[in-house]
This record gives C-alpha cells, structure tokens and sequence, in this order.
C-alpha cells in the first residue's frame, strides 16, 4: 500500500469514527471502525466494524447491518467531504460482534 493509500484509509477511519459516534440512531452508536482498507483499485472502501451486542437496548447483528446500510450515503458523504479525492470510494461494511460482546457470550 503506497503512503497516499495509507493515508485515504486513515483518514476515512477517524471520519467515519467521528460519524458513527455523532450518530442520532443509537445502533450506529454501539459501532466502532476496527480498519478501513482500499479495494478493487481504490474504487471501495472496505470497512471492517465491530457492534456492541447482547446487552438491553442494544441491536443485533442483523439490526446493526441494517442501520449501516441506511446510513451508507450519509457515511459515504462524510468521507467526500472530509479527503480530497476527485472521486470518493464506495463503501463495503464488514460486521462482526466486538470483542466485549464475545466475552459475554
């Protein structure tokens, strides 16, 4: 990965961080970025997100997928206007239950 791609992948992971802790929907809130990495030719960003689960008021698996999906041109917006690309990458999500979540499991 060149220095420039390095980059692109830093700077979409703190915005997009920044983005789902802003969040109004609270499931988007029990998310954090784990790595954000360049796909088919910097055309995709694939981000890998970790989802609190198993405690009340907190989504499922197929709950917090579903709310990313929604908010995916909102997220896609934030990182447009947060790098300076001519084009902004689509995103793909990766989901999996955190680290926390499995423990309680």
């Amino acid at each position: 990965m060149s220095n420039k791609e390095a980059q692109l992948c830093a700077e979409a992971h703190e915005i997009l961080s920044l983005s789902l802790a802003d969040a109004t929907d609270h499931r988007l809130q029990c998310m954090s970025i784990d790595r954000v990495q360049l796909r088919d030719n910097a055309r995709k960003l694939c981000v890998s997100v970790s989802v609190e689960l198993g405690e009340e008021g907190l989504p499922s698996l197929e709950e917090a997928k579903h709310a990313l999906l929604h908010a995916r041109s909102y997220l896609r917006r934030q990182v447009a206007a947060g790098i300076a690309r001519k084009r902004t990458p689509e995103l793909e999500f990766e989901l999996r239950p955190s680290a926390l979540a499995l423990d309680g499991l």
